[in-house]
């Protein structure tokens, strides 16, 4: 008999990744957005063959009716952003009473194992030249709303679903690279920014862990099927520098203009200032926000998902050149770059 996955925010990036893996692999599928009159939420989702309903984290009515008959949940609906409209509050609220209520929603279905959608900025970036963070590292430094969103809602769902006997399982994934997203997200505006020229200049001295949302569904499945009770998971492929990821860019498309250096670390204080400028020039969506840039001065987001890929069983099946080619194709499609 097919389990039934209630996949919440199902429209967004991983969602609709999460969506197409699970069917793949033989599972029913029930997907949720917040407003299913809204065309552009469903529109990619329409075509699948699913059962599509409407949910929000703070409408406990639809979310116990989201829930009913389902198997597992994966609680994905979140917001991320550095520069959106949401408040702070909004944010820390969206994190953890929302998750909360889906919890309390899958505890009345009988659900025994959620999976959530957590993030490497939960475990935390480490200082220059120390060793990459595991799964057991946590981050203290959450001056970034978004930051705490993810890091306080990940520890507030485990203290509910321990209060309430669900079984929760976390996955936390790097920057989320590859196709099937309609609207763009900080990490893809990223991409954006260095595909338009932003590190013509200078690369910052950062390095980032990535994966591709491929790779993340798999890894949501995976934690469902495999993972401990409680377990917590990193989902990444590999760290890399800002000048590599650019220089990669510029290997599939030469349009991409290749950075001249990487920047001396006194400059990194002005990243916000310098994304300021290229965003009105080069017509790429913000990317640094001050306390983005304060958070990682001298700091990688760097990881070391061992422990991780030998639980799962988990093998990324698409590296960087892949995961950015993909995003390039997207962002034509959605017509965000024109190179």
């Amino acid at each position: 008999m097919q389990q039934r996955i209630l996949v919440t925010g199902a429209n967004g990036h991983i969602g609709q990744a999460c969506v197409r893996d699970l069917l793949q692999n033989g599972y029913d599928v029930r997907a949720s957005v917040r407003d299913i009159m809204d065309a552009e939420k469903t529109a990619s989702l329409s075509d699948l063959g699913i059962d599509i309903v409407e949910a929000d984290l703070f409408d406990q009515a639809s979310l116990d009716r989201a829930c009913d008959g389902c198997d597992s949940v994966f609680q994905l609906a979140a917001i991320y952003e550095f520069f959106g409209n949401a408040d702070e509050s909004i944010l820390e609220k969206t994190g953890t009473d929302g998750a909360s209520n889906l919890l309390k929603a899958a505890a009345k279905a009988n659900i025994k194992r959620v999976v959530l959608t957590s993030s490497i900025v939960a475990v935390g970036p480490t200082e220059r030249g120390r060793p990459p963070a595991t799964e057991e590292h946590w981050n203290a430094d959450l001056q970034v709303p978004y930051f705490r969103e993810k890091t306080d809602g990940e520890r507030f769902a485990r203290k509910v679903a321990g209060q309430i006997g669900i079984d929760l399982v976390t996955v936390c994934p790097g920057v989320v690279l590859g196709p099937y997203f309609q609207k763009s997200t900080p990490s893809i505006d990223n991409i954006e920014a260095i595909a338009k020229g932003a590190l013509l200049f200078g690369a910052p001295n950062v390095s980032l862990a990535t994966v591709d949302v491929r790779d993340v569904a798999s890894a949501h499945r995976l934690a469902f099927e495999k993972g401990a009770p409680g377990g917590r998971y990193i989902a990444i492929e590999g760290n890399y520098s800002m000048r590599v990821i650019a220089e990669r860019l510029h290997d599939i498309d030469p349009n991409v203009k290749r950075p001249l250096m990487t920047m001396p670390s006194f400059i990194q204080p002005l990243l916000p200032l310098f994304d300021l400028m290229n965003s009105k020039i080069l017509g790429h969506p913000r990317t640094i926000s001050r306390e983005l840039e304060k958070s990682l001065r001298g700091r990688d987001l760097i990881f070391d998902n061992t422990a991780s890929r030998d639980a799962l069983t988990w093998q990324p099946h698409y590296g960087l050149r892949d995961s950015l080619a993909e995003t390039l194709n997207t962002l034509r499609q959605n017509g965000r770059y024109r190179c």
